[in-house]
């Protein structure tokens, strides 16, 4: 799968986690409407800066 555009729509901030959800396009979508699954991300501050730690695509069905 190849993902052409990635807008963030949720962003979580709590004391030690940061994380965010995003649906996922294909290159024929809308931008109103991904329809290639969704991706759920883990951040944590290293180094004084954010950094994706962890990434889990679910494609659709």
């Amino acid at each position: 799968m190849r993902v052409t555009a990635l807008a963030i729509l949720a962003f979580v901030v709590a004391t030690s986690a940061c994380t965010a959800w995003s649906p996922l396009w294909r290159a024929d979508d809308g931008e109103c409407c991904g329809t290639a699954g969704s991706v759920e991300m883990a951040f944590e501050v290293v180094d004084d800066k954010l950094t994706l730690t962890e990434a889990e695509i679910t494609p659709a069905p």
